[in-house]
């Protein structure tokens, strides 16, 4: 640990090379070997937690899918299509736009910029004053609509308003984590987390394959239109995912509804 944190602040404040500074090889030596240190359980107590654990995460697996499963699929399918923007933005701004890198350069520091005032600002008060239900519609429908925008425009004024749309609707992540978190018990919150963590690592090896190879067929020395170039095409893809995603939790929303309402008929019947 130690080193790990004096190698990141030398090599960013001094600019050397790790093998040029003495003191970080010397810090290697800082951090014990692991095989050091003896095992505190035995071999009994390590496959009692394992099969424990086991157990636990089943047990998660099983009831929250069944009630929630598909509130994961929504979540994977915001998670490949968000990632349609950072991914093909250069490419799209210099060949729809004619941006140069610097233009590039500002336009994702300021959509990173809005990102964060748009997820510490928007989330709790949406939620506070709509629900969950619409504050993840509204959310969802900005994802859809910037998506659909940038498919098809090339004026910058309106894709930059396009831009802020896209950040407002980066608040469906706190509002849908909130929701799995609020139908998940305690002890399995872990368990949550660590599954939502999967899917964001499926989705990182996913979307760029995708969304870069649409890029090329709609733009590359090949187009599938012939001499037509179209390089939304990943956007519009991306659209159809976030559009899906809408969908399926309106329609998540209605049936968790409807089974409460059948509940509370049967209980006074």
């Amino acid at each position: 640990m130690v080193s790990c944190s004096y190698r990141l602040l030398s090599s960013g404040i001094t600019g050397r090379r790790q093998a040029e500074n003495p003191l970080i090889a010397l810090s290697n030596f800082a951090e014990p070997p692991l095989f050091l240190f003896p095992e505190t359980l035995s071999g009994h107590d390590i496959r009692q937690n394992t099969d424990e654990g086991t157990r636990k995460i089943m047990r998660f697996s099983t009831s929250f899918m069944s009630s929630s499963g598909s509130l994961f699929i929504v979540f994977f399918l915001v998670e490949v299509s968000f990632q349609a923007l950072p991914i093909i933005w250069a490419f799209y701004a210099i060949n729809n736009l004619g941006w140069n890198a610097t233009t590039i350069g500002y336009s994702m520091a300021i959509y990173g910029v809005f990102i964060a005032l748009a997820q510490i600002v928007l989330p709790r008060h949406m939620e506070g004053l709509f629900g969950s239900k619409v504050a993840g519609i509204a959310a969802l429908s900005c994802v859809t609509l910037a998506y659909l925008g940038l498919s098809f425009s090339s004026n910058e004024t309106l894709i930059w308003g396009l831009i802020l749309v896209m950040a407002a609707g980066t608040t469906i992540f706190p509002i849908l984590q909130a929701v799995l978190s609020r139908r998940t018990e305690r002890e399995s919150q872990g368990a949550l987390q660590g599954s939502m963590s999967s899917i964001t690592a499926v989705a990182s090896i996913v979307s760029p394959l995708v969304m870069t190879q649409l890029f090329k067929a709609f733009v590359g020395s090949d187009p599938i239109f012939g001499s037509v170039s179209w390089p939304g095409a990943p956007f519009f893809a991306a659209a159809v995912l976030s559009g899906l995603a809408l969908l399926i939790y309106a329609r998540f929303f209605m049936s968790a509804r409807t089974t409460a309402t059948n509940h509370k008929e049967h209980e006074h019947g």
